[in-house]
């Protein structure tokens, strides 16, 4: 499968905290690598200013919007995530298609 664009990340990431445990963003990139049958190659693209992967920077955004949306929670200081009861709802909901940028 391709790297999914950003838009496209949103539900793979929420479901990837379905479990309710706290996990930091790489964790998240195993998940979503294994679940999308993702390849080594694309698991490596990087961006063009060769800084993150492709994946890490999608993964991030989609993180970054759960949180502003308030289905994803940072707990501690360790870089750790969890879904949030908004957040269960909405995976329950089937948000596939709230986020179109």
């Amino acid at each position: 499968m391709a790297i999914p664009q950003r838009n496209e990340c949103i539900k793979p990431v929420l479901k990837a905290f379905e479990d309710g445990r706290p996990k930091t963003q790489k964790e998240v990139e195993t998940i979503i690598a294994a679940n999308l049958k993702l390849s080594n190659e694309e698991l490596e693209h990087l961006l063009p200013s060769k800084t993150q992967t492709i994946i890490a920077d999608r993964i991030s955004w989609a993180i970054s919007q759960m949180q502003r949306a308030t289905l994803l929670v940072k707990v501690g200081t360790r870089g750790l995530y969890k879904i949030t009861s908004p957040g269960l709802k909405a995976l329950s909901d089937n948000i596939s298609d709230i986020w179109k940028s």
